[in-house]
């Protein structure tokens, strides 16, 4: 029945928690979680869990395919937007699919359109892209949405954007305004000299 495998389920839920957090076992909590999936393939606890295990182990792609099956388990789902936006920043850092990665980052823009995170790595993409306008114009937003700490960092980013585009004078203007974030000993201060 329906209720005896969902407790099955969280039976082995439970074994995979012991075997990565108390006995250090990443791939024997992989194999149990695999177990629950096989079960279950739509179990978002186990998908979430075994991506995370996959990151740590660095199996990149097994990871975003796991991830991939997460968001396709749950769309719409607003936890899944951290799924979205991690999976986003593995295919641009970890597996150079920056192409990949811009689908799950406005998968996660749409649930939240002003979210810094997310718009900050949408400009990361777009530069992986070679899209250095596009990469420029997303900045400039992230930096009207950002404040504190955030917006010292959006600022360093429109620097570096705009050294990339060769327009060193608004590179430099950008980068003073963060030194006054930021403080004279911080990456924006260093970036300048």
């Amino acid at each position: 029945s329906a209720r005896s495998v969902d407790r099955a389920s969280a039976l082995w839920l439970a074994v995979a928690r012991v075997q990565s957090t108390e006995l250090d076992e990443l791939p024997a909590a992989i194999r149990t979680l695999q177990r629950v999936l096989k079960v279950q393939p739509r179990n978002l606890d186990a998908l979430e869990r075994l991506a995370q295990h996959f990151a740590a182990n660095q199996s990149w792609h097994e990871a975003a395919a796991t991830m991939e099956q997460l968001l396709a388990a749950a769309p719409g789902n607003l936890r899944l937007r951290r799924t979205a936006l991690d999976l986003a920043c593995l295919y641009r850092e970890r597996l150079n699919m920056p192409d990949k990665a811009l689908r799950h980052v406005e998968t996660a823009l749409t649930t939240e359109p002003g979210d810094p995170e997310a718009l900050r790595e949408l400009s990361l993409i777009h530069e992986a892209l070679g899209q250095l306008p596009q990469a420029l114009e997303v900045t400039r937003h992230l930096l009207d949405v950002s404040e504190g700490r955030e917006r010292g960092d959006a600022l360093v980013r429109l620097g570096q954007l705009e050294h990339a585009t060769g327009n060193s004078e608004n590179a430099k203007v950008a980068l003073q305004r963060a030194v006054v974030f930021e403080g004279p000993g911080s990456d924006a201060a260093q970036t300048l000299e």
